[in-house]
């Protein structure tokens, strides 16, 4: 048995976390938006979390026999080509660029219940607030932006996400 180590005068001892509470206080606290020193840099692209199955998501629906439509099919690749290739001409520019009237911040209380829900059934509503590309009438790509990274979540082409509400109608 080892042997204990003195207490220094005035020191309090502090009961040994299990692994279970750690884990479990590290889930309760949301992540923070560190986007205000990253300003300057390139925009990188994380896919790993790219939503695969839902509403907005990457892969074309199939019908309930399981068969997939080849015009749908064919439509997602033409989208997915046309997403690499805005996304590339975004590498050579700054955030400080990039982020503005077209391109912005939505905070997730603001966005739909749907996608609400949706950022809840895929692990990811722990963050105050999301990202979106406007793409010249042809969609919204959705993320969380962390720092220069951009991590892809939903190509929005029905503008279903957020309900842009008009001014003065």
């Amino acid at each position: 048995m080892a042997p204990q180590k003195k207490k220094r005068r005035g020191q309090k001892t502090r009961p040994k976390k299990t692994f279970k509470e750690t884990r479990d206080e590290l889930k309760k606290i949301p992540r923070e938006r560190a986007v205000e020193s990253s300003e300057g840099k390139r925009p990188g692209w994380h896919f790993r979390i790219m939503d695969l199955s839902g509403r907005w998501g990457f892969c074309p629906q199939s019908d309930s026999d399981g068969r997939i439509d080849p015009t749908e099919a064919t439509g997602v690749l033409q989208d997915l080509s046309y997403i690499r290739e805005k996304l590339s001409d975004f590498e050579t520019m700054k955030w400080s660029e990039i982020s503005g009237h077209r391109h912005h911040t939505i905070l997730v209380e603001d966005i739909s219940t749907e996608a609400q829900s949706r950022l809840e059934e895929i692990g990811q509503n722990d963050v105050d607030e999301l990202f979106s590309f406007a793409f010249h009438g042809r969609g919204r790509l959705w993320g969380i932006r962390d720092n220069e990274y951009f991590k892809i979540l939903w190509w929005d082409t029905g503008h279903e996400v957020y309900l842009y509400k008009k001014k003065h109608t």
